[in-house]
């Protein structure tokens, strides 16, 4: 049993006592951590982030979180009116709404000895990936020398935005973004009720 004592003895962690007398060691407090605050006027303060949010309770103003570090190591916010908030507010979703508007790229391969019709198919399958808000990515490849007739009649046909070209040796890269109109959108919308 004695063993069993001394082995629980050595096992106690001394971490909750200073010295042998038993007294137990101060715990640090917490540390509140400090901002940098840009009032209404502009003018600087540096205070608790409580603080702030009563601050802004109190004068009926919203508390915007403006950067992470500045030369002091301090949090950025900002005092700003409500007016403001919900104009900000309001041009982060509309930029999240036009963002949201084009799905991913589709891809769409045309080799150099395409027929009429099979281009044809090619480009209405294009059109229609275009009308569901997709980008579409063509690849054509023409290892013999550039087919720029099929590439223009292309162009002419497929109804998107030219976002991008890419020409090399043996092939050209082309990607189209869809036009955004009223029927693009009433068509995702459809789309995503299915």
């Amino acid at each position: 049993m004695s063993v069993l004592f001394v082995r629980n003895i050595a096992n106690f962690s001394k971490s909750y006592m200073d010295d042998a007398d038993g007294k137990e060691k101060k715990r640090k407090t917490q540390r509140i951590p400090k901002i940098t605050l840009i009032h209404t006027d502009k003018s600087i303060s540096v205070i608790s982030l409580e603080d702030a949010e009563k601050l802004a309770k109190r004068r009926n103003l919203g508390l915007i979180h403006v950067s992470n570090a500045s030369k002091s190591g301090r949090s950025v916010y900002e005092l700003e009116n409500s007016s403001k908030i919900d104009k900000i507010t309001s041009d982060v979703a509309e930029t999240h709404k036009n963002e949201q508007k084009t799905k991913s790229v589709k891809l769409f391969t045309i080799k150099q000895n395409i027929k009429d019709y099979d281009l044809n198919v090619k480009i209405n399958n294009i059109n229609k990936t275009l009308k569901r808000n997709y980008k579409a990515k063509i690849f054509f490849s023409h290892p013999k020398g550039l087919q720029e007739e099929v590439i223009e009649e292309m162009k002419q046909k497929i109804q998107g935005i030219i976002s991008g070209t890419q020409k090399r040796k043996d092939s050209t890269i082309l990607v189209y973004t869809p036009l955004l109109t009223d029927e693009n959108i009433s068509s995702k919308e459809d789309v995503n009720d299915k």
